[in-house]
């Protein structure tokens, strides 16, 4: 009889599960595809770096350590990716501390990173976590 009952408990849980990963319901259309599609998925050249590089238009953004850096091929500058002007950048206050986060991607005039399981946003400057 435990056994039916497993048997039984197992079946509603895959019926309930399965009901709720419904394929056809899509936000947009143009993600219903597996074609690589450059504006919204994880830039090939860096799939290798484990998360730690990212590049939007002529800027690159790179962690190193705990923090987010910027280089703009342009205008050859660089540093910490910080757009507060009263920040000493050697502190967690600081916009370009990420400490542990992985994942960097540029999307949407956003970069987006994972730490742990929580996924944090910054915009291009380093402001509005």
């Amino acid at each position: 009889m435990r056994r039916g009952f497993k048997s039984i408990l197992l079946c509603f849980l895959v019926i309930i599960f399965s009901s709720c990963n419904d394929p056809g319901i899509l936000l947009e259309e143009k993600f219903d595809t597996d074609v690589y599609l450059p504006d919204y998925d994880v830039q090939k050249e860096y799939v290798h770096s484990g998360g730690n590089f990212a590049k939007n238009g002529s800027i690159y953004y790179v962690k190193v350590g705990t923090w987010l850096f910027y280089y703009d091929e342009v205008t050859s500058t660089s540093g910490k990716l910080c757009g507060k002007a009263e920040c000493l950048h050697n502190d967690k206050q600081c916009n370009a501390y990420i400490g542990d986060g992985v994942g960097l991607q540029v999307y949407d005039n956003h970069i987006y990173w994972n730490e742990g399981s929580v996924l944090y946003c910054c915009d291009l400057n380093g402001n509005n976590r």
